[in-house]
């Protein structure tokens, strides 16, 4: 099986989201622990060169929300999102740096 580095911005959204793996990630999103790995794969390798079908933004944004990170629809089409760490009184809380 070859080894790659999962695309933007796909892999930083998922990493924003914190849970943990693809897998819990997809759990959470009620869909294949394929569909959300295919998001960072190439196209030559059946994935979405990074992108992240529009129809997933919904879901993605609403856990985001529940999980402290601002995501926007920009984030889903920059080449490299950036997320920052905010301290709060209850837990750190992920942002979107502007």
């Amino acid at each position: 099986m070859t080894q790659h580095t999962p695309m933007e911005p796909a892999a930083s959204i998922i990493r924003a989201l914190d849970l943990g793996s693809d897998a819990d990630v997809a759990r959470a999103l009620g869909v294949s622990h394929s569909c959300v790995r295919r998001f960072g794969y190439p196209k030559e390798m059946g994935g979405r060169d990074g992108f992240i079908p529009r129809r997933y933004w919904p879901s993605i944004k609403d856990l985001g929300r529940k999980r402290g990170v601002i995501i926007e629809d920009r984030h889903f089409v920059e080449a490299a999102p950036v997320f920052e760490r905010r301290e709060t009184e209850r837990e750190p809380t992920l942002i979107a740096a502007e």
